[in-house]
């Protein structure tokens, strides 16, 4: 049975014996009186014990708190600092919200050439990729922006965008919901694979979730399709797509797999979705390549999948002999994607720009028709890879003239790069 006050106290004494964690739970407690009489010098004290320990959400916290101003005199000087220590104290929270700090810069609005943060977007964009890496919803979303829209900073990468805006929904937000509704409502038919009248309803599917998760900017745009368009509503998606998914609608068992993929009129069931997006493969639907990476890194993520049977499963594909030769450039272009961005979870695969680069050359050299986002690719990493091998045959003379054993990780980098 319940007993919130005994919890409290508990904390309490875990908070007095100094525990961080505990320090940082109960300073909310205090603030806004929760359980307890508010007190804010009491709560604001218990936020300044943790973070002398270094404890990252309450750096974080203690940020964001100097900066509101609200229940403290603003001191944004302060502020920022406590944020990049709780970044370096590996905060997800204090990488994203420093990441969007870093994007337009933090300026005394009364005294505009007082800089307490310089703009610096290449910053920004290293610690919003490290948040999108670790799981961050909101970072995921924001760095998916970059890779929609073209910009100075990032290459336009739309699947990229997309891998991302899915990963995002996942976690039930709205913003994400939207801004992927957005993507299949607008994007060219060949950027996400799919027919007109498929990326249509996927959008309206989109579109009415986000409205579920707290984002109503697109009400307008629903009533709109439902009045012009007939449309699935997202209560009888499901339904509405069984019987056609039966007897093999490809488009039907393309939308029951993203609707159990992103949780669409139905609870989110990767097993499903995967065996949905499987069947649209074989009977057609070859884009659904990029549709299962996304649901294998989810799982690899969970640990519900080894990397070993992702590789596999596009192995396959390369070796088969009577696999097509557009599946076998997907398959490559996938294989790229894998290396370059890598596997997160306990199990994962780190990024390895070497072997990226080789499946994009590869994926660059079947077909007629060159592929200008893999050109790119290539392009941007050729340069930065020479690079890399430049520096560790340097360091392997270095070591060699000082005669210093070298540590076994970068015996492995310098022998992979100086014999590829």
């Amino acid at each position: 049975m319940r007993d919130r006050a005994k919890g409290l106290n508990l904390v309490k004494m875990a908070a007095e014996n100094g525990y961080a964690p505990a320090q940082y739970h109960i300073t909310m407690h205090y603030l806004y009186g929760i359980g307890v009489k508010k007190n804010v010098e009491t709560g604001l004290e218990y936020y300044n014990k943790a973070a002398r320990q270094e404890f990252g959400p309450a750096l974080c916290q203690l940020g964001f708190t100097y900066e509101a101003g609200v229940i403290v005199k603003q001191d944004l000087r302060y502020a920022m600092i406590q944020l990049k220590i709780a970044v370096a104290r590996g905060d997800i929270r204090a990488k994203a919200a420093l990441a969007d700090r870093y994007f337009d810069g933090v300026i005394d609005v009364n005294h505009p050439h007082t800089v307490f943060l310089k703009r610096d977007v290449n910053k920004g964009l290293a610690l919003l990729k490290e948040a999108a890496a670790e799981g961050h919803h909101i970072a995921q979303t924001n760095l998916a922006r970059f890779y929609q829209h073209n910009s100075t900073y990032v290459a336009r990468d739309i699947k990229r965008a997309i891998e991302l805006y899915q990963l995002s929904a996942v976690n039930e937000y709205g913003e994400a919901y939207m801004e992927l509704g957005k993507c299949y409502w607008k994007e060219p038919t060949p950027a996400v694979g799919i027919t007109d009248i498929v990326m249509y309803q996927i959008s309206l599917l989109l579109f009415q979730k986000a409205s579920r998760c707290g984002n109503h900017d697109q009400d307008h745009i629903v009533a709109k399709y439902m009045i012009t368009k007939d449309f699935p509503t997202l209560h009888n998606a499901i339904a509405r797509y069984a019987e056609p998914a039966l007897n093999d609608d490809v488009n039907a068992v393309y939308i029951l797999g993203v609707c159990y993929h992103l949780g669409l009129g139905t609870e989110t069931d990767l097993t499903t979705a995967e065996a949905h997006y499987r069947k649209a493969f074989a009977l057609g639907r070859h884009q659904c390549l990029w549709d299962l990476l996304c649901i294998f890194k989810l799982k690899a993520e969970r640990n519900l999948m080894p990397v070993e049977n992702i590789l596999a499963f596009f192995n396959d594909l390369l070796a088969n002999e009577e696999t097509d030769i557009k599946i076998k450039k997907e398959a490559t272009y996938c294989f790229g994607h894998i290396y370059e961005y890598g596997i997160m979870g306990p199990m994962g695969l780190t990024p390895d720009l070497l072997e990226a680069l080789q499946h994009y050359t590869s994926a660059s050299q079947m077909g007629a028709v060159p592929d200008p986002l893999v050109s790119e690719k290539i392009e941007r990493y050729t340069p930065l890879l020479i690079k890399y091998q430049n520096t560790v045959t340097c360091l392997n003379a270095e070591f060699t003239r000082s005669n210093v054993s070298m540590p076994p990780a970068l015996v492995n980098m310098i022998a992979r790069y100086s014999t590829s």
